[in-house]
């Protein structure tokens, strides 16, 4: 199974170049096999982000379960780390997202997963789990 940006046959379609700011960088194709999990004693962070907007939704993390979850399913699927089990983004809410990619940090040991979200990300009701802003800090 080879994923990446476009990598998944029939799932993220076609392989396509990134675009970071102005600079177009050629995607690669990585192995399933080739993530690490190990890292993480076996989950991986994913950053989630709305495809459109480029917003981050939020933060979470996946096993290997929830990857070949989110691969089968096209939504978002993670691992709990607090109730230590799989969920699927929305299965309570009903704010679900649809993973439209999925790319690969340059170590295997991070995720994005380009969504479609059909409601807010955070269980608080926001659009992204990022609303808060540290008081105690200031640019120097």
């Amino acid at each position: 199974m080879r994923f990446g940006n476009g990598g998944v046959p029939g799932r993220f379609g076609p392989q396509q170049d990134l675009l970071c700011s102005d600079i177009r960088i050629p995607a690669m194709d990585i192995d399933f096999d080739d993530l690490d999990f190990g890292k993480g004693e076996g989950l991986i962070p994913v950053i989630v982000q709305d495809q459109t907007t480029r917003d981050v939704l939020t933060l979470a993390y996946c096993n290997s379960e929830a990857l070949q979850n989110t691969i089968k399913t096209g939504k978002s699927w993670f691992w709990s780390r607090s109730r230590r089990k799989l969920w699927m983004k929305g299965e309570t809410s009903g704010n679900t997202q649809e993973v439209v990619d999925v790319l690969v940090d340059c170590d295997s040991d991070a995720l994005i997963y380009l969504t479609r979200p059909s409601g807010p990300a955070c269980h608080t009701g926001h659009q992204t789990c990022f609303h808060y802003k540290l008081h105690e800090y200031e640019i120097r």
